[in-house]
């Protein structure tokens, strides 16, 4: 469930979930450094992240919706590690599309707003309100429940002991699925105890954009698999990104592995 009460009649949107080795928390605002759009400072973390996409209604200003939150926060235990409004925090096309991967906050620089946090239970959150060119405001939050690496590599070293279906993904383009779609379909009738792992793997070019591009691999080869006959209940997701182990020569650095586990 979401930390705070949503703002009066407001539309929850967006709503997932899914573990992530290498969430990273904003603490500066977003500039190009080498080439990469990067927040000035950020911290990384491993941990189970939840994600809130807001609508906010016809009327209210994301500076009102911000200062919602904001309050919602005093009531807390917690430490602020950064704050900004309107310009100082840079560019809304990079938050929107290279920190947090979601087009539509991408709005208007002068009525943005952003705030880091962790709360007093241990969690870390990320906290972006703004208005688009259209009036329309959206609020997002991003939840991370921290877990250690040892936790996570775990995970992974599961995820890596399973009967492997198939390495697909080359180069930020999805090959197609349709003759994974078969197999994938026979493997869970012939286990039915088992679940589907789509495991993404990023690589260079910049910890953000390379998260993104996982998230959208597995999203749109999660959908090709639904629509040929894969039931949803049994696919689980999983962004190692930039984090993942060496591969041998020959593995795509860019990814995504097929992965049948009993449960």
């Amino acid at each position: 469930a979401a930390p705070f009460e949503p703002y009066l009649h407001s539309t929850l949107i967006e709503e997932s979930a899914e573990v992530v080795p290498e969430y990273r928390l904003a603490l500066g605002m977003m500039k190009k450094v080498n080439g990469v759009i990067v927040p000035e400072e950020s911290r990384f973390i491993a941990g189970e992240l939840s994600r809130y996409t807001y609508r906010i209604p016809d009327g209210h200003r994301s500076e009102d919706a911000f200062r919602y939150y904001q309050s919602m926060l005093q009531g807390v235990a917690h430490t602020e590690l950064f704050r900004c409004s309107g310009r100082s925090c840079g560019s809304s096309n990079h938050w929107a599309n290279t920190q947090f991967g979601i087009s539509r906050l991408y709005g208007l620089e002068r009525e943005q707003h952003y705030l880091a946090a962790q709360i007093g239970d241990g969690r870390w959150l990320a906290l972006y309100a703004v208005q688009r060119g259209n009036k329309r405001v959206f609020v997002h939050l991003d939840v991370v429940r921290p877990v250690s690496r040892s936790e996570t590599n775990k995970l992974t070293d599961r995820l890596s002991s399973g009967k492997r279906l198939l390495v697909e993904v080359i180069g930020g383009t999805p090959a197609p699925v349709d003759g994974v779609i078969v197999e994938v379909r026979k493997g869970l009738q012939q286990y039915p105890a088992s679940k589907l792992w789509l495991v993404g793997y990023g690589g260079e070019g910049g910890v953000g954009q390379s998260r993104q591009q996982v998230d959208k691999w597995i999203d749109d080869v999660a959908a090709k698999l639904v629509v040929g006959g894969v039931e949803s209940g049994r696919i689980e997701r999983l962004a190692i990104g930039i984090l993942g182990p060496v591969q041998s020569p020959g593995v795509p650095e860019q990814r995504i592995e097929f992965l049948l586990l009993s449960e």
